[in-house]
């Protein structure tokens, strides 16, 4: 398996699979002590400008959404070998904007002494069998004398295949879109602390009838463990980044990272929440509004 070494405590760092488990190897540099390892799924959060005085991101938080082990280290060997589950997939959100990012996976956390800790991260994307599902197949959105119906069903690509119908009077059109959004850095004293995407589908005329199909955009990748500082510097974002399949640089002036497009979606997962909307929009006055949940199912 690909690894990626980020963090300057690690010295080597070393990943094979044994049964339903990712079983990983981790050297540290001489010197390095550590108190404690925590396994589980935790959430790596990172963002803002480049710090001139430390050269690492301005914003970064880690913490754990499960927990499956916590124990303090006694001994002082500069080696670790640790399990991580092999079959849960990375999720999270990306968002050029400050270079805000929540990425969430399997993993452990290296509480060490007196320096930046380590995440170490499994990084899998969703597979070929993964399919969108919604929790309603029909959305239903009428004001006065207008509706609006969708009927959602899944495609064969692993999508939805959404079928509009409208009629009536006083409304301007249908629009089908998809909402996302994630909690970032909340303990950060921000009024922004989410990252949200809006992402268009498609728009009808009143009483056009219309089909679309529609599959998220994932990047693709090949699964790989990352071992992160606690405080990372933007070439370790970027490297991270580079491995993940997204298109990312330095900006002219060095201090941020350009995305290729303003958001990346890694899964339709938790803590990201997914919702597919149907609005008949009304000139004027509040859109009327029918929604559902959407999720991966088939990531085994």
């Amino acid at each position: 398996m690909r690894t990626l070494i980020g963090s300057g405590a690690v010295e080597s760092l070393e990943a094979w699979h044994e049964a339903d488990a990712i079983k990983v190897r981790v050297r540290l540099r001489s010197g390095v002590h550590v108190n404690s390892v925590t396994t589980g799924l935790l959430r790596y959060m990172f963002g803002g400008y480049l710090d001139p005085f430390t050269f690492t991101m301005q914003h970064t938080e880690v913490d754990f959404l499960e927990v499956e082990q916590s124990n303090p280290i006694t001994a002082r060997s500069g080696e670790l070998e640790l399990a991580i589950p092999a079959g849960r997939v990375a999720r999270g959100m990306l968002w050029e904007y400050e270079t805000m990012g929540t990425i969430v996976a399997p993993g452990l956390k290296v509480d060490l002494k007196g320096r930046p800790d380590v995440v170490v991260m499994l990084m899998r994307p969703p597979g070929p069998d993964a399919r969108i599902v919604a929790d309603k197949s029909r959305l239903t959105a009428s004001s006065g004398d207008g509706w609006a119906f969708a009927g959602l069903e899944s495609s064969p690509s692993g999508g939805l295949r959404i079928e509009v119908t409208s009629g009536g009077r006083g409304f301007s059109g249908v629009k089908v879109e998809v909402r996302r959004s994630v909690e970032w850095c909340p303990m950060y004293t921000t009024m922004l602390n989410e990252i949200s995407q809006v992402e268009k589908i498609a728009s009808f005329e009143p009483g056009s009838p219309g089909v679309v199909e529609w599959r998220p955009d994932y990047p693709v990748y090949e699964p790989f463990l990352a071992a992160l500082s606690t405080q990372p510097s933007y070439d370790e974002i970027l490297r991270l980044l580079d491995m993940m399949g997204i298109e990312a640089r330095r900006d002219l002036f060095r201090m941020m990272i350009v995305l290729g497009r303003p958001h990346y979606v890694l899964a339709d997962l938790k803590p990201v929440r997914t919702k597919l909307r149907v609005c008949m929009s009304r000139r004027l006055r509040r859109d009327v509004v029918d929604e559902t949940e959407l999720r991966l199912e088939g990531l085994e």
